[in-house]
């Protein structure tokens, strides 16, 4: 008889294991739903903005897209002091970055009737090397802009020139320019 009350047990165990496994899966499941729902639903985002390089950028009709623009401190007559970021955020090893979109403003964004065109945020990051030769550290800067541009639902495929100019506050203005070739969707 003990045995089988042995056996009992055993079998007990086993099932209780067995239903918090489907229980886990199931959260797991249920936890994978709420987060797919709450991805946006455009093909890009400004955490992973399309990187403007000179070639034509494929867009459908109706779509939000967020585009980047590099640049350099230099281009708008800026040293690192002036540099207004209010907080620096580590991002990765010797590297740091912080929003500067305060400093700048986006001046007459044109393309066809109907898209909206707007500046996202304006990006700085400080990347810190060390040179154990010379026993000296250096930092780099790089700077990039992302605007957001939404597509009209009913705008004719065929490519589209986007222009605008950003500026920075009390400083100089770079010219931003993109060929958006939009397709049907």
């Amino acid at each position: 008889m003990t045995r089988t009350s042995a056996t009992t047990t055993e079998r007990r165990t086993t099932g209780r294991r067995t239903g918090r496994s489907y229980l886990t899966a199931l959260a797991f499941v249920a936890l994978a739903l709420a987060v797919a729902a709450c991805a946006p639903a455009t093909s890009s985002s400004s955490f992973t903005p399309i990187v403007v390089a000179g070639s034509s950028i494929r867009v459908e009709q109706g779509q939000t897209y967020y585009l980047r623009f590099d640049h350099s401190l230099a281009q708008f007559d800026l040293a690192p002091k002036d540099l207004e970021v209010s907080l620096w955020v580590p991002s990765g090893y010797n590297a740091s970055r912080g929003d500067a979109a305060s400093m700048f403003g986006l001046l007459d964004a044109r393309v066809a009737d109907g898209w909206q065109v707007t500046l996202s945020n304006v990006m700085v990051e400080q990347r810190n090397s060390t040179s154990a030769s010379f026993n000296t550290t250096t930092t780099d800067y790089s700077l990039w802009s992302v605007v957001k541009v939404v597509v009209p639902q009913d705008i004719i495929p065929g490519p589209y020139r986007l222009r605008a100019t950003l500026q920075a506050r009390g400083g100089k203005s770079v010219p931003l320019a993109a060929t958006l070739d939009v397709q049907p969707k």
